[in-house]
């Protein structure tokens, strides 16, 4: 059945890909109004009707490579229906050593057609969801970028790029257009133009990670691009990335896009981007922020009064003009640079290969720094004499984070910290710069000892002042040697007496004196 059903639509297809063929429609045009990829478009208009039959024909008598496996595959599934069809291979590969070799995509087919044929549909966690409470005026915003194909005066199409901006307890939103894929520059632009629509900026706001606005997670602390990071310092908002795949987070700005793609862009001739934009505005006066709403109950230009009172004022935003006259020195790897005899430090991670350059701006006393982007990276005051290196202390890797981050998840593991504390501290006194090596090793056989063998282990490294985790290691492995074999110990203990008991009945075997002369003779 299921393979008829298949042929069905593949025939539909074809004849429906031959037909818009005719109407002198594009291969990419074809694939864009089926949804279908552009070379299946090509595939299927090489193939006239003869062709196309006996393909259909090859098809229907083609047997299957995986059928054999199909009671198995079905077996599977009963014992756990949230299988992939990858682990099912994986699994059917362990089993058959004459296993076939195949495409991912055929193995994730025929097992889809044995959940359709023996009713085992792949069982989904559902996600449990629950309203929010309505944040505070002023408090949160959301962000997020969205993209829409526009029809053009000359038939032709053009992608068009917005930003999108929403303040949460009012629902008021603001919209940015753009021909080009969105910079943090332009990121930076549409955000002064929303804090102007607004009157003011919240005190949080919220964003997915997108590369126009994060680098690097990097466990919270953001590792933001130039512009964006420069633009931030300057504001008294602060930043909030949401979890990777998490756009519920978010629901708000996700909803407001939708709300711009199919109630503003939907059918809208694109007349250029001053008109769009000015056409987006009054949108969002007549209808976007004038309908009621239909959560809150209230128009969101209405809200927005009330909201603006919330909202912190509005700053000039300085932005770092590049100026080609300025002098440029090449940074070396140990994010350093030369300049008039001495040399400067920069932020660690500044040097990004043999290419990368800073400008300097030189007042007479003071040196401003600024990277190829024109953000102010590093401030030093220019000393009296040559060969002097200038350091900022602020410039250097922070070397304690990682132990301290180390420190703590090695206490988690303990209900009494007290000896372990002593322990990491004595060890930073003598090895500060292998206390991370230390603590890793620690952290790693943390489940082959007890608390207690730990803890007598850290008090004999402390009273013997060795302060090393292979050291210490030894004295937990010595300590739990010493319990097991006093665990045995008593053990035996408690075996003895009824041993005892057992011996006293014991009668000696007695010998025949009749064996004895037999061996005489």
């Amino acid at each position: 059945m299921r393979h008829r059903g298949i042929i069905k639509e593949k025939t539909v297809m074809w004849s429906k890909i031959q037909e818009m063929r005719t109407q002198g429609m594009s291969k990419s045009k074809i694939a864009r109004e089926l949804g279908i990829n552009r070379e299946t478009v090509s595939s299927y208009l090489s193939m006239d009707e003869n062709h196309y039959h006996s393909w259909i024909e090859r098809l229907r008598t083609r047997p299957k490579v995986l059928e054999p496996y199909r009671d198995k595959v079905a077996e599977l599934l009963r014992k756990d229906r949230s299988l992939s069809s990858p682990a099912i291979c994986d699994r059917l590969k362990e089993l058959n050593d004459d296993f076939p070799y195949i495409c991912e995509k055929t193995m994730y087919n025929f097992v889809k057609s044995v959940r359709e044929q023996e009713g085992l549909p792949k069982e989904k966690s559902c996600r449990q969801y629950e309203m929010l409470e309505e944040t505070a005026y002023g408090e949160y915003a959301q962000v997020d970028f969205g993209q829409h194909w526009m029809p053009m005066q000359d038939g032709k199409r053009i992608q068009i790029y917005f930003m999108v901006m929403i303040l949460c307890r009012s629902r008021a939103k603001y919209v940015c257009f753009s021909d080009r894929p969105f910079t943090s520059e332009k990121a930076v632009e549409a955000h002064e133009k929303s804090f102007e629509y607004f009157g003011g900026q919240p005190k949080r706001i919220i964003y997915d990670q997108d590369t126009v606005f994060l680098n690097d997670e990097n466990l919270g602390d953001y590792n933001l691009p130039a512009d964006f990071m420069s633009y931030v310092a300057q504001m008294d908002f602060k930043v909030i990335f949401c979890r990777p795949r998490d756009p519920e987070s978010k629901g708000k700005v996700e909803n407001a896009v939708k709300y711009v793609k199919y109630n503003f862009l939907k059918a809208r001739e694109y007349r250029g981007l001053e008109a769009l934009q000015e056409e987006g505005i009054a949108w969002l006066e007549r209808t976007g922020n004038g309908k009621v709403h239909c959560i809150t109950g209230k128009a969101p230009i209405e809200e927005l009064a009330e909201e603006r009172k919330h909202l912190q004022p509005l700053i000039p935003y300085q932005k770092a003009e590049k100026r080609s006259d300025l002098p440029i020195r090449m940074v070396i790897k140990t994010n350093l640079f030369k300049y008039e005899g001495n040399e400067y430090s920069v932020p660690t991670g500044t040097y990004q290969g043999r290419d990368t350059r800073v400008t300097i701006a030189d007042d007479g006393n003071t040196l401003t720094v600024m990277d190829k982007n024109g953000t102010v990276i590093a401030v030093h005051s220019k000393p009296h004499g040559k060969g002097i290196v200038i350091r900022d202390k602020n410039h250097l890797r922070d070397r304690n984070a990682v132990s301290e981050r180390l420190a703590e998840e090695v206490k988690a593991a303990f209900k009494d910290k007290k000896q372990l504390e002593l322990f990491i501290e004595e060890t930073g006194r003598t090895h500060a710069r292998y206390l991370a090596d230390n603590l890793r090793i620690i952290k790693r056989n943390l489940n082959r000892y007890t608390e207690e063998i730990w803890n007598q282990a850290f008090r004999y490294c402390l009273d013997n002042n060795r302060h090393n985790a292979n050291d210490l290691l030894r004295v937990c492995e010595r300590y739990s040697r010493k319990m097991d074999a006093q665990e045995k110990r008593k053990a035996c203990q408690t075996v003895q007496p009824e041993c005892k008991a057992a011996r006293q009945d014991l009668i000696p075997a007695a010998s025949q004196i009749s064996t004895y002369e037999q061996i005489i003779r």
